[in-house]
């Protein structure tokens, strides 16, 4: 059953429910802020890409690749 639950008129809401977490739902195509320095302690998972300083987690490329045991240089845009 729910504990909590906010909707506006746009259908975005914030579920909290007993046993089952925290859902926030952006119907409206708006993005979700988080404001601030967000710890998340456990595992993260992300069904698309992510941005992390403006890089592409999925399409981003490396520089100094060369065979052999060698390791790339940072990741570029």
């Amino acid at each position: 059953s729910d504990v909590y639950k906010r909707q506006d008129a746009a259908g975005d809401q914030i579920l909290l429910t007993n046993g089952s977490g925290i859902t926030v739902t952006s119907q409206s195509g708006q993005p979700i802020t988080l404001n601030g320095k967000t710890v998340i302690n456990g595992l993260l998972e992300v069904s698309d890409d992510a941005t992390i300083g403006g890089i592409s987690f999925l399409n981003h490329l490396h520089g100094g690749v060369q065979s052999g045991g060698s390791t790339t240089q940072k990741p570029q845009s």
